[in-house]
């Protein structure tokens, strides 16, 4: 019955297309698709920096983002920015990020050794966990490529893609927000995007730390952390079609004079160095940009991670007044058009459905087309909707709003061993 109501609507939509502009957002084979008219408003796109544990402060700026309205629909992340881009753009909200990220055990992760419950009783006297093993071919000894494998975080990252994964097919512009990882070429040196393939490991290409991490082969080449080249991927967010760029810029902390002792530390400072000459670049090709200030956190130490988002709520707040005026300035080159009044069917939603679109549309007066976008967006956030519909009719300015709500929903739980916790991930089963 859902299916012949999905079908009946979908010929109604194709039929009052030709009486005047039609946006539509639609859940559509597993996915959302949103279809606006050309040109209709800017379309806006989230660059992501690296910055080690600083990363994470890109959840409490998207989290700002979202709650004012600005709605993102391209994203590109390098490093910490491709792990809380990518998982992002795969449908999980901030707050659910602040959760995960805040009850992940980091330092397990950085290790290849087993948590000491995982050992038999009789290994736990005998057992020694070298800080690396070097192994000999011959009577060479073969040095390891780093101190860990970086199995635990592609274990975590799998897990935490699962569905998200199995739903784009292996094409991150399908996913409920088109991404893209950017990661380093080892033997070229040139920067990589990654738009296809398995998610989770697109991301932790991007993150992949030279020396702490064994680098990622993919697709016949080996791929370390994007930051070498391309720390704040403003270019790629443009590319992929953004009109207006907001880059989150957040710098590598330096090691003290004190902690430049070891080989180490010196090679990851060289690296650090490098990366804030890539984001200085890339800074001046964004719309806008926000700075957070980290200075009393290390990009190292993953003990503060609370403060951490906090910081970056808080630069976000802080920057939100300046950012609104500049998409709205952005918004007068697009399309306007003069809505009379607004239409609702079925007609039990209207006062459900009115009390959010004014909020963005005023009667009796012109509106840009991005104005009507962002209301049923807003429509389409309280998840009361399977599909939604608009059709300006230019004749009368009456604004038809149609509405298919959500069906019936299951909830699937899945148990995250790592963290110990369990999250929810919703399907829709029509």
């Amino acid at each position: 019955m859902r299916l012949l109501l999905a079908f009946f609507f979908s010929i109604v939509c194709t039929f009052q297309s030709f009486a005047g502009e039609i946006f539509s957002i639609s859940y559509e084979n597993g996915r959302v698709v949103k279809r606006y008219p050309e040109n209709s408003r800017p379309v806006i796109g989230l660059a992501l920096s690296g910055g080690g544990s600083r990363g994470i402060a890109h959840i409490g700026v998207i989290q700002v983002l979202e709650k004012n309205g600005i709605s993102i629909e391209r994203i590109a992340g390098t490093s910490m920015g491709s792990i809380i881009g990518g998982l992002h753009a795969a449908g999980y909200k901030p707050e659910t990020l602040a959760r995960i990220f805040e009850e992940i055990e980091w330092a397990e992760h950085f290790t290849n050794t087993p948590k000491r419950r995982s050992i038999y009783v009789t290994e736990k006297e005998t057992t020694h966990w070298p800080l690396f093993n070097v192994r000999f071919h011959g009577f060479n000894p073969q040095i390891p490529s780093s101190l860990s494998s970086g199995q635990k975080i592609i274990s975590m990252l799998s897990w935490l893609s699962l569905i998200p994964d199995y739903e784009c097919g292996g094409n991150f512009d399908r996913l409920p927000i088109p991404f893209r990882s950017v990661a380093t070429d080892l033997s070229t040196g040139d920067s990589v995007v990654l738009g296809r393939g398995n998610l989770a490991r697109a991301i932790q290409a991007s993150s992949t730390i030279p020396l702490i991490f064994t680098p990622i082969e993919l697709d016949g080449k080996l791929l370390v952390d994007g930051g070498l080249k391309n720390n704040l991927p403003v270019s790629v967010v443009r590319e992929m079609g953004s009109d207006f760029v907001i880059a989150v810029a957040i710098d590598e902390s330096m090691h003290e004079r004190k902690e430049r002792d070891n080989a180490l530390n010196i090679a990851d400072q060289v690296t650090s160095i490098l990366m804030k000459t890539s984001t200085e670049l890339s800074r001046n090709l964004a719309d806008f940009v926000i700075n957070p200030d980290m200075e009393t956190f290390s990009s190292r130490k993953f003990e503060h991670i609370p403060g951490i988002i906090e910081q970056g709520r808080v630069a976000a707040k802080e920057a939100l007044p300046a950012l609104l005026d500049s998409i709205e300035k952005r918004k007068s080159a697009y399309r306007k058009i003069f809505i009379r009044g607004i239409n609702v069917f079925p007609q039990n939603e209207e006062r459900f459905v009115s009390d959010i679109v004014l909020r963005y549309i005023l009667t009796d007066s012109e509106h840009y087309f991005a104005n009507i976008i962002e209301a049923l967006e807003a429509l389409w956030k309280t998840g009361r909707y399977f599909n939604i519909s608009a059709d300006i009719d230019e004749t009368t300015g009456i604004l038809h709003i149609e509405l298919l709500e959500t069906p019936d929903t299951v909830n699937l739980l899945f148990h995250h061993v790592s963290t110990n916790k369990t999250y929810n991930r919703r399907i829709d089963i029509v």
